[in-house]
């Protein structure tokens, strides 16, 4: 899709800079730029006020809400196909007007179908029904350990309801993965028969993304690796049944309507914008110049922590099919993770360099200025990264004219997810924009 040029006020764009409460968060996402919104979108107005902003990262797309609460239009994109369908829900990308006023009503009517294996499951959902309503984590533990899974064992499953068969017992409670199950079949079917549109069946598989990210069973809310169970006598027992027995307890079908009800107020209807899953690799200047993009922002990982590694199992709930399953030397990680996932060039050392000069040679051949966020962190600390700051510095540079490049002090830091052990006692994490501009 080419953007038309936007109709905005340069007045507008310049003197508003978003707050973290003007956009709304679709999942908990490791290195959301939440907090940064006001910078971000302060120096995003000082370097143009017409134009397309491409989000080349959008993640959980609340960069792209500010920018286009700050009146510019937005291109948004991934290669995780979920989080371009974030951007398309809170964009009001292909939109009719009045689209979100029925929305928490066509979400809590997803739930009135059975889930397509019910029966096979009943047994089971029956005994995790009484052991939560008994609060006892322990035959909880046992009922897990013994559930049929497509990882474990070679029967046959239905491809349209993968959560159910993959991830009940570990990152999801069986409740929980067969409601998923059953609305997100019930959506495609809708979908397909022309009942639901793109922006509706986008809102829709959004709101179900937001119940799995409050309901996973997972340290951060981010899907990883699942916690793992603790048994009596364990020094982390009481952590740990507490907060099994706090997830398993999520209402999927609440948290999604709650979801869909927040979705509906905080989409941007009045702007022209794009989204989708594309790598940004695959993006030329020629494509950026059709597109009206007059700046690019740029918030790639950093660090060998493969980004796909904590959103696989929403990854398997926007496609509503399950993938094979890793296996290592025989065994299955406890993560789970499919064996096909997109392993980004930006997080391996070697292939690093080369993703990052392609990245900024196509936006200067665009003629667009380029924002890159990054964070510096102390030399011991488990995230060392691909790029150094010096060496990201210098390929701007030889991009965009030394002269053209600044640096922009975002003044807070993250908590690292890595082992306790492994994080840098010295030095907190800085938090930079990387500004070269066109001339």
């Amino acid at each position: 899709m080419t953007l038309a040029p936007p109709d905005r006020s340069a007045d507008r764009v310049s003197s508003l800079a978003a707050r973290p409460e003007d956009v709304w968060r679709p999942v908990q996402y490791l290195g959301s730029k939440l907090r940064a919104l006001p910078a971000v979108t302060s120096q995003i107005a000082e370097l143009t006020s017409e134009g397309v902003v491409w989000d080349a990262f959008t993640g959980s797309s609340v960069v792209a809400q500010a920018v286009a609460g700050a009146g510019l239009d937005v291109w948004a994109t991934d290669t995780q196909r979920s989080s371009a369908i974030f951007a398309e829900a809170l964009l009001g990308v292909d939109a009719s007007p009045g689209a979100a006023v029925g929305l928490a009503q066509a979400v809590a009517g997803l739930f009135t179908a059975a889930h397509p294996d019910e029966a096979r499951w009943a047994r089971y959902l029956s005994a995790e029904d009484e052991l939560l309503a008994e609060r006892d984590y322990d035959g909880l533990v046992a009922l897990y350990g013994g559930l049929p899974q497509r990882w474990r064992s070679a029967e046959r499953w239905s491809e349209c309801a993968p959560l159910a068969s993959t991830f009940a017992g570990t990152y999801l409670s069986l409740r929980q993965a067969m409601a998923l199950d059953a609305a997100r079949h019930e959506l495609r079917e809708r979908r397909v028969a022309g009942e639901v549109d793109r922006w509706t069946y986008a809102a829709a598989l959004t709101s179900l993304c937001h119940a799995a990210s409050e309901a996973v069973h997972s340290a951060g809310k981010h899907f990883a690796q699942p916690i793992q169970p603790a048994f009596e006598g364990a020094a982390n027992y009481g952590f740990v049944r507490g907060r099994s027995l706090r997830d398993r307890a999520v209402v999927i079908e609440t948290k999604a309507v709650d979801a869909a009800a927040n979705i509906a107020q905080a989409v941007h209807l009045d702007g022209n914008h794009a989204a989708g899953a594309t790598d940004v690799l695959t993006v030329d200047a020629s494509q950026l110049q059709a597109q009206g993009v007059t700046v690019v922002y740029a918030d790639p990982p950093y660090t060998a922590q493969q980004y796909s590694r904590f959103y696989h199992v929403l990854e398997t709930l926007v496609d509503g099919f399950s993938a094979p399953i890793q296996s290592v030397r025989g065994s299955t990680p406890k993560g789970l993770y499919p064996a096909e996932r997109y392993l980004s060039p930006f997080c391996s050392r070697r292939q690093a360099p080369a993703a990052f000069e392609q990245l900024i040679r196509t936006s200067r051949e665009a003629g667009a200025h380029l924002m890159l966020s990054y964070s510096t962190t102390g030399s011991e600390s488990g995230n060392q990264r691909t790029v150094g700051e010096a060496e990201l510095l210098s390929m701007v540079a030889a991009g965009y004219g030394r002269e053209n490049v600044s640096i922009v002090d975002l003044d807070y830091g993250y908590r690292q997810f890595n082992h306790e052990s492994r994080r840098t006692e010295t030095s907190g994490t800085n938090e930079i924009l990387i500004v070269g501009t066109a001339s």
